[in-house]
This record gives C-alpha cells, structure tokens and sequence, in this order.
C-alpha cells in the first residue's frame, strides 16, 4: 500500500482568501478545506494503526505533522503504537522525548496495549 506516497502536500497549502466569482452552482457548491483534508487524513492514519498496517500509519502521522497539523491525544496514542511495532522502542523513545504534549499514561488511556511497553519508556 503506497497511497501515502501520492499526496500531494502542496496542494493542501492554506489558500488565500479570494473573491468569489461564478454562478449561483459555484458558489453554493461543496468545497474540501484544509482542515478538512487533514481530518481525513488523521483518520486514516487511526484506521491504519488500527488493522496493523503500521509502517504506513506512522509514514502518515509524520506528513500530517510535517505539513503543520496538530495530533490530538487519541491520534498520538496510535501514532506511537505504530512507530512501536514498526520501529521499536528506541524510535518510540526519540518521538516522547521529541514531544512534550502528552505524557505517556495518558497515551494508554487511548491505545491500552500501550500499557505493554510503559516501564520501559
């Protein structure tokens, strides 16, 4: 699976606020924001935690970062527990140290099989 390796980043750049000119259709017509798009992206990312697919998982947490968008704590929890199956405890380790938002018992609350590798983070 390399969807991941098909996004373009750029075009999720904030867009500038334009005027609006058109027909009625175009202006009532359905439009994906950014944070749209990274919501969904998220979410995927989640989905993929969740069916093991965890090299990708963690690939799509780093880009969504990378591209300025915020984990929450249910997404960091799948976030580590991908980087843990897919890399190991050492790469688990550099990411906490690297990010001082959550502490890691809250991260169980979300991922409980977190609990697994606790005292040895």
């Amino acid at each position: 699976m390399h969807l991941i390796d098909h996004i373009d980043w750029a075009s999720l750049e904030p867009m500038k606020k334009e005027e609006v000119v058109g027909s009625w259709e175009d202006v009532n017509s359905s439009r994906i924001s950014q944070r749209d798009i990274h919501i969904a992206l998220n979410n995927l990312a989640c989905i993929l935690a969740d069916i093991e697919q965890s090299e990708e998982s963690a690939k799509l947490f780093r880009q969504l970062q990378d591209s300025g968008y915020v984990l929450n704590g249910y997404a960091f929890s799948k976030y580590i527990y991908s980087i843990w199956k897919s890399e190991g405890l050492g790469a688990v380790r550099e990411v906490m140290v690297a990010n001082k938002s959550f502490e890691f018992p809250e991260l169980t609350k979300h991922s409980s099989t977190l609990v697994e590798i606790g005292d040895q983070i």
